[in-house]
């Protein structure tokens, strides 16, 4: 789904785009830990993080 600024009328376009920014950085980190996770064979389930390699 998509969301975009004009969708929100009463809202300034700086705090749309830091809100945007926050959740780009999240799903960022979220995908790496993710990769991370498969690539060493540890296997990630619903609200649980990756632990990293010793």
């Amino acid at each position: 789904m998509d969301f975009y600024s004009d969708d929100y009328p009463g809202h300034p376009l700086e705090k749309f785009l830091a809100v945007y920014e926050r959740l780009t950085k999240y799903v960022k980190r979220e995908i790496h830990d993710l990769a991370q996770s498969l690539a060493t064979g540890g296997c990630v389930t619903e609200g649980s993080s990756p632990t990293p390699p010793n």
